[in-house]
Formats: C-alpha cells, sequence, structure tokens
C-alpha cells in the first residue's frame, strides 16, 4: 500500500465512521460497531495500522499520525454514543465508572 491509498482509505473511514457510530439503536449495536472500528483482531483501524510497515520508513510518520488522529476522533464519537445509549437505557443521566 502505498502513502496516498492509505491517506485515501483513512479518509473513507473518516467519512463512514460517523454513520455507523450513530447507527447503533443498543449498547449490543454500539459493541459489534465497536469492534468493527477499533477491535484488536478484525477492526478496520488495527488494519490500517497493520499497514504500516509495508510503507517506506519516511511515509510512516505522517501515515501513522493520520491513523492516530482517526483513532481519537472515532474513539470520542464512541464514548458519546455509549453515553447516550446508557442515558437512554437508564432513563437518567450516564455514570463515568472508571
Amino acid at each position: 500500500m502505498t502513502l496516498p491509498d492509505l491517506l485515501h482509505t483513512i479518509e473513507q473511514l473518516r467519512q463512514e465512521a460517523p454513520a455507523l457510530i450513530d447507527g447503533a439503536s443498543t449498547v449490543d449495536a454500539w459493541t459489534e460497531v465497536r469492534t468493527a472500528l477499533v477491535g484488536r483482531k478484525h477492526g478496520k483501524l488495527t488494519a490500517l495500522m497493520a499497514s504500516l510497515p509495508s510503507l517506506p520508513q519516511e511515509e510512516r510518520r505522517p501515515a501513522g499520525a493520520a491513523i492516530n488522529a482517526l483513532k481519537q476522533e472515532i474513539d470520542a464519537a464512541l464514548e458519546t454514543r455509549h453515553a447516550a445509549l446508557l442515558a437512554a437505557s437508564s432513563g437518567g443521566p450516564a455514570v463515568d465508572r472508571s
């Protein structure tokens, strides 16, 4: 994979992820979306990270930075959606017990 290909794939996922996350209407559906996006074995972001070693050394840093930025965006959207689903299912505000 080349850097332009990887950046294109990152941008596609950036466009696709919000609809997937917002489409999760239950906590179980949210879990499936989370696994599909950031799961350790089969997540789309995991696959992108696994492709980094195939890039030339000088392209790895910008590619890794782009993937990490996308991961932060997806993680934030996932947390927001999860909190909303928990609040809706409990009838009250979500409590962070971490």
